[in-house]
This record gives C-alpha cells, structure tokens and sequence, in this order.
C-alpha cells in the first residue's frame, strides 16, 4: 500500500498544490497512491501530535 503525506504549514502552502506534484511524478514513475494523508501543521507541533506519527505507529512491514 502507497501512502502520500502532505504536510500544509503556511498560507503559501495548499494541499492541491502538493497533490498536484505528486501526481505528477506518480504518474511518470506508474505508481498509484493508495492513501492520502494531509495534515496542517505549525512547526512548533509536537511530532508525537501530528497524524503522520500516529499512521506510522500502526503501519507494518510488507
């Protein structure tokens, strides 16, 4: 399973703008993303309190 995380930290940042870059080189690379994970973060959030700590924690190996 793919997973593609995108992280939105200020006003300049969108999630489309990501998504779009992603899918660019995806597509290039034949690769299918199967899980999108956006998260809007300040850089002064704990890593422990971001969604991308928590999926991590219950991913698996394979």
């Amino acid at each position: 399973m793919i997973y593609s995380y995108m992280r939105i930290s200020t006003d300049r940042h969108t999630a489309e703008n990501q998504r779009s870059e992603i899918l660019k080189k995806t597509s290039v690379e034949q690769i299918y993303v199967d899980h999108w994970i956006e998260e809007t973060v300040l850089g002064r959030q704990s890593v422990e309190n971001r969604v991308l700590s928590r999926q991590i924690k219950v991913m698996k190996p394979n």
